[in-house]
């Protein structure tokens, strides 16, 4: 996953400290491809020699590559002018479905 967002901050009370809101949106590049191999088990049985069990190798391949959008929204708290804390929700909306995760930052400013 590649996000690329852009992000807005609405400060509740001066930019220096104290409580303040995030928001995001922008777009998601996703890709994976996945290769495996497992053995399959193959089960025979014919009237003159009975069961016979066998094993096959196959392998798999699968790969998935698209853009989508992405939108997200969190609370930020400015303890001091050094330390900043925040907390945000993002959604990537994809083709079936969509896909959160809750993203937590906390930031030393020098």
């Amino acid at each position: 996953m590649i996000p690329i967002l852009a992000n807005f901050k609405y400060y509740f009370a001066d930019n220096t400290n104290g409580l303040y809101g995030i928001g995001s949106l922008g777009l998601t590049s996703l890709m994976y491809k996945v290769s495996y191999t497992r053995n399959e088990q193959k089960i025979d049985w014919t009237p003159s020699t009975g069961w016979s069990y066998s094993y096959e190798k196959k392998s798999y391949e699968d790969s998935f590559s698209g853009t989508y959008l992405s939108f997200g929204a969190g609370l930020g708290y400015i303890i001091n002018e050094k330390i900043d804390l925040s907390a945000r929700y993002l959604t990537v909306s994809s083709k079936g479905g969509s896909s959160s995760f809750i993203n937590i930052r906390a930031a030393f400013n020098f």
